[in-house]
């Protein structure tokens, strides 16, 4: 798939997790993957897979890079802004 005009398809954690993001404004980058690298790794005793919530994710860098790590666990996203929400 090849992003709009306007919009960039970068990748994260070597190719592993693929973002499209705006050209202009917030862009994620390495800070939004090592705050998904400052979860905790489950299971551990009494606990399931576990759950994250995010709110305001954005473009998804962030959820989609502790997804990808933390495979055992579920991830919602909930994002406010619809051009975001389009990508």
């Amino acid at each position: 798939m090849t992003p709009d005009p306007g919009v960039t398809d970068d990748r994260f954690l070597g190719g592993k997790v693929r973002v499209f993001q705006p050209e202009q404004g917030f862009r994620a980058g390495t800070d939004s993957v090592l705050l998904a690298a400052c979860l905790p790794d489950l299971p551990r005793p009494n606990v399931s897979g576990g759950h994250a919530l995010e709110l305001g994710c954005g473009s998804g860098a962030v959820i989609l890079s502790a997804a990808h790590r933390l495979g055992a666990m579920t991830f919602t996203g909930l994002e406010a802004c619809t051009d975001a929400l389009a990508l």
